[in-house]
C-alpha cells in the first residue's frame, strides 16, 4: 500500500511541475499584463500547492505536513489578491488589455473595459477651518 501512496505523490508533484510550467509558458506566450497575470497566478497556485503538498506526504513527518498545509493556505490566500491589486492598478494608470493575437486594442464603443484611463477625484477642502 505505500507503494501506491508514494506513486500518487510522486504523480502530484509532477502534476503540480505541470502547472508551473505551463504558468512559465504563458508568461511567455502572452502579450498583455492581464492575460500574463492570470497565467502566472493561476498556474504558480495551483503548481505550488500540489508540488509542496507532495513533498511533504512523501516525507512524511507530521511537522512537515503541517507546515506544507500552511504554505500552501497561505499560498492559496495571498496570489490572487495580489494578482487582482496588481491588475487593479494597471487599468488604474491606463496600460489596456489586448484583444486579439493581431494586437488590436479596446474599443469603447463594442468592449466593455474602456482605453481610458480612470480619473482620480480630487476632493477640495476649505482654506478656512480644513473641512470639506
Amino acid at each position: 500500500m505505500t507503494n501506491v501512496l508514494d506513486y500518487f505523490f510522486i504523480g502530484m508533484m509532477f502534476f503540480g511541475l505541470f502547472f508551473i510550467v505551463t504558468a512559465a509558458l504563458g508568461l511567455y506566450r502572452f502579450q498583455d499584463l492581464y492575460t500574463r497575470l492570470h497565467a502566472t497566478s493561476k498556474g504558480i497556485t495551483f503548481g505550488f500547492g500540489a508540488l509542496v503538498l507532495g513533498v511533504a506526504f512523501l516525507l512524511g513527518g507530521q511537522g512537515d505536513i503541517a507546515k506544507a498545509v500552511l504554505a500552501v493556505i497561505f499560498q492559496f490566500l495571498t496570489a490572487p489578491v495580489a494578482a487582482h491589486m496588481i491588475a487593479r492598478v494597471a487599468l488604474r494608470k491606463g496600460i489596456r488589455p489586448v484583444r486579439n493575437p493581431q494586437g488590436d486594442l479596446l474599443d469603447p464603443d463594442t468592449d466593455i473595459i474602456s482605453p481610458e484611463p480612470i480619473r482620480r477625484v480630487t476632493i477640495r477642502r476649505s482654506t478656512a477651518d480644513g473641512t470639506p
